[in-house]
């Protein structure tokens, strides 16, 4: 009975300019980015917690099933009623008490959110991703690869540098694929990473292509000229292989693709075996990242985000990678990690 007071007193309380001051403190405190979007447009539901903490299949604390049943009607994220030692402190944000729940951020965490770079940023990245429904945004990223701009995927690797580059990481043994016998390329696309894999991997190793594209993968299968590797089209958040069917996955440039990563690591570390790697190579949330975005209609993401979302799938970080010490010194490339599945995983 207590809940609809509490909504009605903040969504007439709230200002624009004081949500705005919130969305940043929560996003300085590593709040889910997703989480985050839904509180933007729904003053009426605004949450204020110390810190979200990770449990097992990313559910979500709250001291009292009361709060539950308040949010569950404006907001939907996972939830799950725990301990009082290991709940989260949930509240309804009132006007008056902002300055004292939440503490303010340092002066350059503020500074790097309203920066001229920043603001450049969100206005050239693109937002169809968060705008479109799944299903939408799906048809329209197959409907892009299948036409003219896909078929200029293989020149656009070569001139970004992106496909000598990873040559020469696989080369140099920073990821080293001789030692994997059954191989993944997800989004192989014009075989950017295919090809490679072809001369450097084991001659025994099994190749399989994966690609959302059937056209990406006739091109793939044409620049290839080679027979060896099974090209299977399909969804990544939906892998048509059995749990366990690789010791190594290869993911370059696909991650972005989806508005929510974890569906589709999770599927990523279903397909590994207990101690297998993945290689992921995704556009970071730069200038230039951002331009990426723009060219090929998907999202960008941050170091700490894409790693907590790995971890909270079962793919812990094993190391950075980066294509040359220059790529290290500027922060460019992307973000390029080897991730392996604990071998005591299930």
């Amino acid at each position: 009975g207590h809940g609809s007071p509490l909504r009605i007193q903040v969504e007439r309380g709230m200002r624009s300019k004081e949500r705005g001051r919130l969305l940043r403190e929560l996003t300085w405190r590593g709040w889910p980015r997703e989480l985050l979007l839904k509180l933007r447009f729904n003053p009426i539901a605004t949450l204020v917690a110390a810190k979200l903490k990770k449990r097992k299949r990313t559910e979500y604390s709250m001291t009292s099933a009361g709060v539950q049943a308040a949010v569950r009607g404006c907001i939907s994220m996972p939830t799950g009623v725990g301990s009082e030692s290991s709940a989260v402190r949930v509240g309804f944000l009132m006007p008056k008490t902002t300055s004292s729940l939440l503490p303010k951020p340092p002066a350059s965490a503020s500074k790097a959110v309203v920066s001229p770079a920043r603001r450049l940023k969100r206005l050239t990245e693109f937002q169809g991703i968060r705008r479109l429904s799944l299903q939408q945004y799906r048809s329209r990223v197959k409907h892009l690869y299948d036409g003219p701009a896909g078929a200029m995927l293989a020149l656009a690797s070569m001139v970004s540098l992106h496909e000598p580059l990873v040559g020469r990481m696989l080369r140099t043994k920073k990821f080293d694929v001789s030692q994997f016998r059954d191989i993944l390329d997800v989004g192989s696309g014009a075989g950017q990473i295919l090809g490679h894999l072809l001369k450097m991997a084991h001659s025994d190793a099994s190749l399989t292509a994966f690609d959302l594209s059937h056209q990406m993968l006739r091109r793939a299968r044409i620049r290839m000229r080679s027979e060896r590797p099974k090209y299977i089209v399909g969804d990544l958040t939906h892998l048509p292989f059995a749990d366990g069917s690789f010791d190594c996955v290869t993911c370059g440039w696909v991650i972005e693709h989806l508005p929510d990563p974890r569906p589709g690591l999770r599927e990523l570390a279903r397909v590994l075996r207990p101690g297998g790697s993945l290689l992921l190579l995704a556009t970071e949330d730069t200038l230039s990242g951002s331009l990426t975005s723009r060219t090929w209609k998907c999202r960008t993401y941050s170091r700490l985000e894409l790693r907590l979302a790995c971890e909270e799938s079962g793919l812990p970080w094993h190391s950075q990678l980066w294509f040359t010490p220059l790529h290290r010194v500027l922060k460019m490339g992307g973000i390029l990690v080897e991730a392996k599945k604990p071998i005591d995983a299930r």
